[in-house]
C-alpha cells in the first residue's frame, strides 16, 4: 500500500501521461489539432462516465470514492486523462499494427476502430483491478467472476473505445493529407 504522503502520486501520474499523448499528437498532427482532438477525448469519456455514475449507463453502476481530484460532472478529472491516454495509446498500437493493410477507407476505419478498442479493453483490463481492489478509486454495484467488477465495464469500454477512435479516424483522416 501507498503511503498517505505519496497519495497524490497516482492523478500526477495519469495527468503526465495524458500530457506525454498530447505531445505525441502536437508533433504528428500539430498543436490545434492536438488540443482538439484532447478535448474531444477527455470531454466525451466525463460526458459519458457522468451518465454511468448517474444512471449506470454502458459500464454499469458505481461510485467515485476518493478524492481523485476536481469532479465535473460528477467524474475526477483524472478519469478524463486516464480515458484520453488509453485512447491514444490504443490509437498508436492499432495504426502500428495496420500501417501495411490496404483497405477501403470505410473497411479501414472500422477495422481500426475495433483494434483500438480490443486493446483499450486489454488496458482495461489490467487498471481496473488495481484502480478498484487496491486503490478503492471507485466502489461497483454488482458481482462478477474478475474482481468483482461487473463484465458491462469492459462490454462499456469496448463501445465507448469504439465511438472514440471511430470519430478520430474520420476527423483526422478528413484533415490530414495522409493518413497512414
Amino acid at each position: 500500500m501507498l503511503p498517505s504522503w505519496l497519495e497524490w502520486a497516482n492523478a500526477v501520474f495519469l495527468h503526465l501521461s495524458s500530457l506525454l499523448a498530447l505531445i505525441y499528437l502536437a508533433k504528428a498532427y500539430g498543436v490545434r489539432r492536438a488540443l482538439f482532438i484532447t478535448l474531444f477525448v477527455t470531454g466525451a469519456s466525463i460526458y459519458v462516465e457522468s451518465l454511468g455514475v448517474k444512471y449506470g449507463f454502458l459500464f454499469g453502476s458505481y461510485d467515485y470514492e476518493k478524492a481523485f481530484g476536481a469532479k465535473v460532472l460528477g467524474v475526477p478529472l483524472t478519469i478524463g486523462s486516464a480515458w484520453f491516454m488509453i485512447v491514444i495509446t490504443s490509437r498508436i498500437l492499432a495504426l502500428g499494427i495496420m500501417k501495411r493493410m490496404e483497405l477501403p477507407f470505410v473497411v479501414h476505419g472500422i477495422a481500426y476502430a475495433v483494434i483500438s478498442s480490443i486493446f483499450a479493453v486489454i488496458m482495461d483490463l489490467a487498471i481496473d483491478p488495481v484502480a478498484y481492489v487496491v486503490r478503492q478509486y471507485w466502489v461497483w454495484k454488482g458481482d462478477s467472476f474478475y474482481y468483482n467488477i461487473p463484465l458491462s465495464n469492459f462490454s462499456g469500454c469496448f463501445l465507448l473505445s469504439f465511438f472514440i477512435p471511430i470519430r478520430l479516424f474520420i476527423f483526422v483522416t478528413l484533415h490530414t493529407p495522409i493518413i497512414r
